[in-house]
């Protein structure tokens, strides 16, 4: 399961639960606090946050309190947690000092693989998913999509990235060869193979351990 840190934890929260109770008008931030059990001080600076950052809007006065600045079905979750994501360094779980696109570890490409659908569960689904609880489509094809990659055949026309994405441990065997894995990721394998100045099918054969193993 998925942990986000605690305060964007609590600012997903606070926004579905001030979405869930929109018709009652706008909720005080105590009333939010007391409903999520977090502490009042700490969630106040994290709605005026949210507020600062056009998720929510204050309502002054005696009835006044916080109400969603944007429709649930067009506010993207990503909008909610990322501003309170840590900026981190990249750490590399192998324990490698460098770990990058250009001198990735053994875990280096599937990990991001794993990043690339985080982001991307939040960057679909919105507060109105949340809410209602339907399954969407975009998700579903997303999953397809990584799962297509990972299992269809590597022709000559796949590129360099998605050999890689798919067989991470492929990246010595091109380096060796003199086949850029950064700015030419983009190449295909018969156009990285002509760069290299061997056949296609030399370069597949070199490939064809790593994938058996992937």
């Amino acid at each position: 399961m998925l942990t986000l840190p605690q305060t964007a934890e609590y600012a997903l929260r606070a926004v579905c639960y001030i979405a869930e109770h929109e018709t009652a008008g706008p909720i005080p931030g105590p009333a939010v606090a007391d409903a999520l059990g977090a502490p009042a001080n700490y969630l106040s600076k994290t709605l005026h946050q949210l507020r600062t950052l056009g998720v929510l809007r204050s309502v002054r006065g005696a009835q006044g309190g916080y109400r969603l600045a944007v429709p649930p079905a067009e506010l993207r979750l990503l909008a909610i947690v990322e501003p309170f994501l840590p900026e981190v360094e990249h750490r590399c779980i192998m324990g490698h000092a460098v770990c990058s696109d250009r001198a990735p570890c053994g875990a280096h490409w599937r990990w991001r693989q794993v990043k690339d659908v985080t982001r991307a569960f939040f960057a679909e689904l919105t507060v109105a998913d949340l809410l209602t609880g339907a399954p969407r489509p975009a998700l579903t094809l997303l999953t397809s999509e990584f799962r297509e990659m990972t299992t269809s055949p590597v022709l000559p026309t796949t590129t360099v990235n998605d050999l890689l994405r798919r067989a991470p441990t492929a990246a010595p065997v091109l380096n060796a060869l003199g086949i850029d894995t950064c700015c030419g990721g983009g190449l295909s394998l018969a156009e990285a193979a002509q760069s290299a100045g061997i056949p296609t099918s030399e370069l597949l054969a070199k490939l064809a351990p790593m994938l058996e193993a992937a």
